[in-house]
């Protein structure tokens, strides 16, 4: 249930996670925030410096992350350099900023890995349960969507779905 090397929820444990979510906001007819993140131009770290320089990087990345959010929020470490957090009761783009500027901020610092500054970005799609999905598989499909348009776009880190266009 936890990823071997980061010590995140793996993808089976995010996936109870999120439906647990579901749930609950189903009960408690409120919101949730499903954040999709992608370190941008990871591959270089693992080819330039090798598995092991960027497995460091990935466990740095990992705890800024559980730092940048509530321990009632889940964290989870989808594969390779992609991982996804369930930010609970949240009800507006507001609210979900407040974690989101967190992270951006604390990635934006380069991290110190024997020795060298590694400063690479990422990119963050988000979605709300129920404004954009009724169901899990709906709701990580629009979360991906946000983050290929964050990925595209250089001039901004995160965007939101919009099912507007």
């Amino acid at each position: 249930m936890s990823d071997p090397l980061t010590g995140l929820a793996n993808r089976n444990q995010f996936n109870i996670k999120l439906n647990d979510a579901i749930r609950l906001s189903q009960r408690n007819n409120n919101q949730f925030a499903l954040l999709q993140i992608d370190l941008d131009k990871f591959k270089p770290i693992n080819d330039n410096y090798g598995h092991p320089f960027g497995d460091a990087y990935l466990k740095q990345v990992s705890s800024i992350l559980m730092q940048s959010c509530r321990e009632i929020d889940t964290v989870a470490r989808i594969g390779g350099d992609e991982f996804s957090i369930i930010i609970l009761d949240v009800d507006t783009k507001d609210e979900a900023n407040k974690p989101v500027e967190r992270i951006l901020t604390a990635i934006s610092q380069s991290i110190l890995i024997d020795g060298i500054e590694v400063n690479i970005g990422l990119s963050i799609g988000i979605s709300f349960f129920k404004k954009d999905a009724e169901n899990a598989e709906d709701l990580v499909k629009k979360a991906d969507e946000a983050l290929y348009i964050a990925k595209n776009n250089p001039e901004v880190n995160y965007c939101y779905y919009d099912i507007t266009g």
